[in-house]
């Protein structure tokens, strides 16, 4: 892409959904990427023997110069790092057994159950969701790529 021609844009609902699809535990094969010249997001998953969600999906997918392919949230340092920031912030007092807590299987679970107990999992959800947002834009733009400003209500 050259340097003059405007970034094209893609959809922030589009990126969200792909990044929770890159992002799912249960599943290391799904990949999601975005075409540079349409912004059209296209998931796809290896485990389900190389059967792909978009019916329509191009030949060269795998060509980083036309496809920009879509980090995890592990990729964008939202998982433990968030949720130790996050409670650093806003509940210092339950930061040692956040760390523990991020030591087991499960964590997550365990984390979200501290937080409804601090009544602050709506707080959670609102700081998440503002990070999702700022890590998926400075992505996009490292990709050269635009988020439209759309947003799922979250």
């Amino acid at each position: 892409m050259s340097s003059s021609a405007s970034p094209v844009t893609v959809s922030l609902e589009e990126l969200i959904l792909a990044l929770d699809w890159v992002s799912d535990l249960s599943s290391s094969e799904n990949m999601a990427f975005v075409c540079r010249e349409s912004g059209r997001v296209y998931m796809i998953s290896e485990e389900d023997f190389g059967v792909e969600l978009e019916p329509d999906l191009p030949s060269d997918i795998d060509d980083v110069e036309k496809y920009a392919i879509v980090p995890s949230r592990q990729d964008l340092r939202l998982g433990k790092r968030l949720a130790v920031r996050f409670v650093q912030a806003s509940l210092p007092e339950r930061l040692e057994e956040t760390y523990t807590m991020f030591a087991a299987q499960g964590a997550y679970a365990r984390f979200k159950d501290m937080l409804e107990r601090e009544q602050a999992l709506d707080a959670w959800y609102a700081f998440e969701a503002e990070a999702v947002e700022r890590g998926l834009r400075e992505w996009a733009d490292s990709e050269a790529l635009a988020v439209a400003a759309d947003r799922l209500a979250r």
